[in-house]
């Protein structure tokens, strides 16, 4: 705790949402403004926001919750996120609670892609949680996850030491595809269409190859 103020860290791949997480959830006036950190009040507790690297950990001020934001797209590359913040020791040693926050799930829905929430939680036995930029309910959802996680009564229940998956497979449970034409849909095909670069290298790549056949 930081000047009575709770430190809940969030983590996420660039474009997964988590900045637009950030400044839903902090106040239009926030409280207080440390570099990226901004703050939110719920439920009587002070709540300060910070960004986090799922490969790096602060001793100096480590955060009492981390929310790791999750595309719905991406569910696979998130998971692996998840086991990287899973594998920091401080992590693990300390019972530090972490939430998954899956974004762009309504992007995901309109392609026909559900994503098995409940399945989610019951494997890894953390918070899931659903989350819309355009859901005030959903974004209560988050908090109401992250007091939760903060009451000491509830932070035994965050206990690593034998939770093991693999992301792989974890995400190909858990994704369903509703709509027509969806089975011969590919997850993979769909992260790549999120991320601009990615996308533009493998145009480059497949125009490469073209070249090569007639030259």
């Amino acid at each position: 705790m930081q000047n009575n103020f709770h430190i809940i860290a969030l983590a996420g791949n660039s474009g997964s949402g988590k900045r637009t997480l950030l400044s839903r959830l902090a106040n239009p006036l926030p409280i207080a403004w440390i570099g990226l950190k901004k703050s939110y009040q719920y439920s009587g507790l002070n709540c300060l926001l910070t960004m986090m690297d799922t490969r790096r950990f602060s001793d100096n001020q480590p955060p009492e919750v981390i929310v790791l934001v999750c595309d719905a797209l991406c569910l696979e590359q998130g998971l692996h996120q998840l086991k990287e913040l899973l594998s920091l020791e401080q992590v693990r040693e300390q019972g530090i609670p972490l939430i998954l926050c899956v974004s762009f799930w309504e992007e995901a829905e309109s392609r026909g892609i559900c994503i098995d929430m409940p399945l989610l939680q019951d494997v890894l036995q953390i918070p899931v949680v659903p989350y819309s930029a355009r859901s005030r309910e959903q974004l209560d959802d988050v908090k109401a996850a992250i007091h939760y996680s903060l009451q000491p009564a509830n932070q035994k229940e965050f206990y690593y030491q034998c939770l093991d998956f693999s992301p792989g497979r974890l995400a190909r449970e858990c994704t369903l595809y509703t709509g027509a034409g969806c089975l011969k849909r590919n997850p993979f095909i769909d992260c790549v269409a999120a991320c601009p670069l990615t996308s533009w290298l493998l145009l480059l790549a497949v125009l490469y190859s073209m070249l090569r056949l007639f030259f």
